[in-house]
């Protein structure tokens, strides 16, 4: 999956190395804004600041997420997965957000326990049997 993405880079804009960094770090500015969202609705601004700035103060996450690499594609499934899971409120949240973890085994095959997880919490939390 991360060749599919930043190759539809390379088809759009040329055999250019720079169009592909440029889309992994607009990326990681996408999973910034993820992590100060999902810290705010749960501990309030301050701890979505710090989350942020947390974030931003790692070295070696923004040095992965500046490279052509799975990173930032890993990271943003994650949290819009943990983000429609917890912070939507859409009829059928449950499915999408199983749906956006269930891209992590393209992405990465190295997450895939992630997604039985998800299921088991998903299935926990479920109200009925229908659901």
């Amino acid at each position: 999956m991360p060749f599919y993405v930043y190759g539809a880079s390379q088809v759009v804009f040329g055999p250019n190395l720079l169009q592909a960094r440029l889309l992994s770090v607009a990326l990681g500015a996408v999973v910034l804004g993820l992590v100060f969202d999902l810290a705010s609705r749960w501990g309030g601004p301050l701890a979505g600041t710090v989350a942020g700035a947390l974030f931003c103060t790692q070295g070696l996450v923004l040095g992965y997420f500046s490279t052509v690499n799975f990173s930032p594609l890993v990271a943003l499934l994650h949290l819009a997965g943990l983000y429609v899971l917890f912070c939507a409120d859409w009829p059928r949240r449950d499915v999408l957000g199983m749906a956006i973890l269930s891209l992590l085994f393209l992405a990465k095959p190295h997450y895939w326990p992630t997604i039985p997880f998800a299921l088991a919490f998903l299935l926990w939390r479920a109200r009925g049997a229908t659901e």
